[in-house]
């Protein structure tokens, strides 16, 4: 049986019970899919998101629902991470780090040339300068290696 990509992110790739999941879903059909294969994430739990654009809004109201000082952490279902071990020593890392620091982590992608998507610059390990929105390809050849492709992977503590 194919197993669609929502299956795989949360099942081979998540460590924790799905009791406060919340899943960002964009229609019926998927949300059907979705908890057909994933009968124990309540309903409730499966958040709908009606277009591609503008996740952050989703995201907030999916917040709303996490209890006070809990790490959230906000994952495409439909990235191949072909290292999860090296993948979960980051999120690791990351969830020690906002936990004691305000502000929210981004991963950056450095292996990876992407003009779909924006950038994130950083200027020391931790912490990012600026928020680059889509370059085009020509500004994009005239970045260099202090830019990294965002993955849309962030950890946000509840302090933030």
């Amino acid at each position: 049986m194919k197993r669609s990509k929502m299956y795989l992110t949360l099942r081979k790739r998540m460590r924790h019970s799905f009791e406060n999941r919340n899943l960002g879903k964009r229609d019926w059909k998927t949300f059907l899919a979705t908890y057909s294969e994933l009968p124990e994430i309540p309903k409730t739990n499966i958040l709908l998101e009606p277009t591609k654009k503008n996740t952050a809004p989703a995201c907030t109201f999916a917040s709303l629902n996490f209890q006070e000082h809990e790490t959230i952490f906000i994952v495409p279902a439909d990235h191949y991470i072909p290292d999860t071990e090296k993948f979960w020593h980051c999120v690791e890392i990351a969830q020690r780090f906002i936990e004691n620091h305000e502000g929210i982590i981004t991963f950056g992608i450095v292996t990876q040339i992407e003009t779909a998507h924006g950038y994130i610059q950083s200027n020391e390990c931790r912490k990012n300068s600026k928020f680059h929105e889509k370059p085009n390809s020509i500004q994009f050849h005239f970045m260099n290696r202090s830019y990294f492709w965002t993955s849309k992977i962030n950890c946000i503590s509840e302090n933030n």
